[in-house]
């Protein structure tokens, strides 16, 4: 499974609704969370550990607690861990063998991380996969069992409120093409690198980095015909700070950390999660909010930014 350790980030939003309000507090998930800590001595077992900064190294001693920036912003990053049967090893030696292995032998870590943070009242958690399968077992094994269960939280999977749908990509685009780059005074398109969609028929459409500008009049064909976009990659100078990431209709994310410039933190492990949180409690809001604020005109501006995309490809197009 993917950690938010090392250089490359993937990312889906989870929002958490509890029965209690107040449970949707950090020192509260703080609170729950060290009551349902790893016992690496108990073998099997599964529980929630501080955020773990290595691959293999299980620290069970850290208490899991919040962790602020310069900001003042606090997160609460934390890492659950699972022992899990290796079953090759019981599939290739002989049954007498196998029994006589000692069970630390016969047993691995599974490990996964969570970022929560609180953002406007409402608690979010961020996990370490964009891949559906796995956050759907992270939700059923771990954020359903204990100690969420016995509080009567809800999750909600890439909640609307970061979504970034077609239409807001195609937004997006007009600003990048139409607008000088700008989104507003905090936010500024340095480059689009990836647009990816689906066309009507079932095939996938990909226009990227340095090919990026070769497909231009594929891409402005795409556009004309109204295809729906799910995925956009950007690199922002937002707010004095550059941001790179590929941000998915869903509110999952993928990036590399070092192509980003935040706080520039010395403890790499914090810098990582500085931006990682940033993105999600500062950026996402802020084009979204652009959005809405625009949404009024939009309509009749997207469709005269369709004509003139359809104009351009057609412009292009040798006759």
């Amino acid at each position: 499974m993917t950690r938010f350790i090392g250089d490359s980030f993937r990312v889906t939003p989870l929002k958490l609704n509890a029965e209690n309000p107040d449970s949707e507090k950090l020192p509260f998930i703080s609170r729950i969370l060290n009551e349902r800590k790893f016992d690496p001595s108990n073998i099997p077992s599964d529980g929630w550990l501080s955020f773990q900064t290595a691959r293999e190294d299980i620290d069970s001693d850290s208490e899991i607690c919040s962790l602020k920036f310069s900001d003042e912003k606090a997160i609460l990053p934390c890492t659950v861990v699972k022992h899990r049967l290796v079953t090759t090893l019981k599939r290739r030696l002989p049954a007498s063998v196998y029994d006589e292995l000692p069970v630390e032998i016969k047993y691995r870590y599974d490990t996964l991380d969570f970022v929560f943070f609180e953002k406007g009242n409402k608690l979010y958690a961020l996990v370490s996969a964009n891949n559906q399968n796995v956050v759907d077992y992270a939700i059923n094994q771990y954020l359903k069992n204990n100690p969420f269960s016995e509080y009567g939280f809800v999750f909600d999977k890439n909640p609307t409120d970061l979504q970034i749908h077609s239409d807001l990509i195609y937004w997006i685009l007009y600003r990048f093409f139409e607008k000088k780059q700008t989104i507003n005074s905090n936010i500024f398109i340095r480059d689009a690198y990836l647009i990816e969609g689906n066309a009507k028929v079932p095939i996938t459409m990909k226009y990227e980095g340095k090919d990026l500008p070769k497909y231009l009049t594929e891409l402005k064909y795409s556009m004309c015909q109204n295809r729906p976009f799910e995925r956009i990659g950007l690199k922002l100078d937002f707010k004095s700070h550059i941001f790179e990431f590929i941000i998915c209709s869903d509110g999952c994310t993928e990036f590399y950390a070092s192509d980003s410039e935040y706080l520039n933190l010395e403890d790499n492990r914090q810098d990582n999660l500085s931006k990682l949180t940033y993105i999600y409690t500062e950026i996402i809001p802020e084009i979204k909010k652009a959005y809405q604020d625009d949404k009024t005109d939009w309509p009749s501006r997207k469709k005269e930014f369709l004509k003139r995309m359809a104009i351009d490809a057609s412009a292009a197009i040798p006759r």
